[in-house]
């Protein structure tokens, strides 16, 4: 079963933004059903297994992004 998880992103500022982090989370393996909050300024997906924070980090900051936290 998939298992939500919710990464807290700074700096996203339009639709652009938004689509940029969606294509930098959809390369993770496993992730789906992503989601991209402007106003809430975080991101949401399934995985069906563990994701490495270390990982995600790397995505949104090479998308040129802030990390700040995965849950």
């Amino acid at each position: 079963m998939a298992k939500k998880h919710t990464v807290s992103i700074q700096g996203m500022h339009c639709q652009h933004c938004m689509m940029k982090v969606n294509q930098s989370l959809a390369t993770l393996p496993g992730v789906s059903n992503i989601k991209v909050d402007l106003m809430e300024e975080n991101a949401t997906f399934d995985a069906e297994q563990n994701v490495d924070a270390s990982l995600v980090e790397q995505k949104i900051k090479a998308a040129g992004f802030t990390f700040l936290g995965l849950k």
